[in-house]
C-alpha cells in the first residue's frame, strides 16, 4: 500500500504530496557450519539477505568471542534472496578451538551473525633427528639432537639408542630426556669410536621411533711418498692407519686430466702399516684412499706431487 503526506495550506486546505519512499529492512545473516576442517584449513560457510540494501560481507575469526581476525569484505549485491557466503582460512594452528561469526555491512551499519565454533584437527607426532657433526675422527665427540613436533610435544620423554658397528641391534644408550615446550631436545655424545647409527624413541603413546641417522668415524691416514724420482725406478708409499684395520684395502690413485686413476691396490698388514710402489713415467699428483671395514669410513691422504727426473747419459 502506497503512503501519502498530508501537508496543511493556509485556510485549513490540505494538499496531496507525492509519495514517501519506505526505509528497506536491514540486511539477514545467518552465520553458518564450518567445513573441510583440517589441521590449518578450514571452510566458514553462512548466507547474507541483503534485502535490498547495497551489502558486503566478511567473517569476524579468532580464538576468542573478541575475534581479532576479519576476512576479506566481499560485495554481496543489493538483491533480496539470500547469497551464499563461503570463505577459506589457512595458516590456522593445529587443535585449535576458534569463535566465528558472519557480519554483513550495509552504509554504516553493520548485522552481526550468531557466534560459532569450531576446532582444527590435531597435529600427528613427527621426530626429526640430526648429527653435528656427521663426521668424526674416532673418539671424537658429536652431539644427537632434534624435534618432535604436532599436538602434545612438548614435556614427553625420548631415549637415545645405539646400533654400533658390527650393527647387531640398536640398545639404550644413556639416560633418557624430557623435551621441551617445544619439544626440542639434544644427546652429547662425548667419545664415539667407530662408526655407529643412532635413533630416537618415545616411549609413551603413541610410541615413535625416529629416523636413523649414522655418524661415520673416519680413521687417519698417513702417507709418505718422493718428491723426485728418476725414470723408470720405482716411488715408494708409505704409511699406516690409526686406529688400525689390518686387511683394509689401500688404493694408489693418479690425477689425469681430472680423474683419478687407481694406479697400485694393496693392503694393510698386521700392524696396520703398507708400503708399495709404482713406476711413474712422467711428473704427476698422486694420493692414497683407504677403505676399512664397516668399522670405519674410507680415508683418503693429501695429494703428492712426483717429479721425474730424466736419467743421465
Amino acid at each position: 500500500m502506497k503512503r501519502f503526506a498530508l501537508i496543511a495550506l493556509a485556510g485549513g486546505a490540505v494538499a496531496v504530496a507525492a509519495p514517501a519512499t519506505a526505509l528497506a529492512a536491514p540486511p539477514t545473516v545467518n552465520t553458518g557450519g564450518a567445513t573441510n576442517v583440517a589441521q590449518t584449513t578450514a571452510t566458514l560457510n553462512g548466507s547474507v539477505n541483503p534485502r535490498g540494501n547495497p551489502t558486503f560481507s566478511y567473517f569476524q575469526v579468532g580464538t576468542t568471542k573478541a575475534y581479532g581476525g576479519q576476512t576479506p569484505e566481499v560485495d554481496r549485491g543489493a538483491g533480496s534472496t539470500p547469497v551464499k557466503t563461503p570463505v577459506d582460512l589457512t595458516g590456522l594452528a593445529p587443535f585449535e578451538t576458534y569463535h566465528y561469526r558472519i557480519v554483513a555491512q550495509y552504509g554504516e551499519r553493520v548485522v552481526l551473525g550468531e557466534d560459532k565454533t569450531f576446532r582444527t584437527e590435531r597435529q600427528p607426532l613427527g621426530l626429526t633427528l640430526v648429527s653435528n657433526p656427521l663426521q668424526i675422527r674416532p673418539n671424537g665427540s658429536t652431539t644427537i639432537s632434534g624435534t618432535i613436533s604436532g599436538t602434545g610435544n612438548g614435556g614427553r620423554e625420548v631415549i637415545l639408542q645405539a646400533n654400533p658397528f658390527p650393527f647387531s641391534g640398536f640398545t639404550d644408550a644413556g639416560n633418557p630426556q624430557i623435551v621441551d615446550e617445544a619439544g626440542n631436545f639434544a644427546f652429547p655424545l662425548l667419545t664415539v669410536p667407530f662408526n655407529t647409527v643412532y635413533r630416537v624413541r618415545v616411549p609413551s603413546k603413541p610410541n615413535l621411533a625416529s629416523p636413523e641417522v649414522p655418524v661415520n668415524v673416519k680413521p687417519s691416514l698417513s702417507v709418505k711418498a718422493p718428491r723426485t724420482v728418476r725414470r723408470g725406478k720405482k716411488a715408494r708409499f708409505t704409511g699406516g692407519l690409526t686406529p688400525g684395520n689390518p686387511g683394509a684395502q689401500i688404493t694408489i690413485q693418479r690425477n689425469f686430466k681430472g680423474q683419478w686413476i687407481t694406479v697400485k691396490r694393496t693392503k694393510l698388514g698386521r700392524s696396520s702399516k703398507f708400503s708399495a710402489g709404482i713406476r711413474p713415467f712422467r711428473d704427476g699428483n698422486f694420493r692414497v684412499v683407504v677403505t676399512p671395514d664397516a668399522k670405519y669410513v674410507p680415508d683418503t691422504s693429501s695429494t703428492k706431487r712426483i717429479d721425474v727426473k730424466k736419467n743421465r747419459r
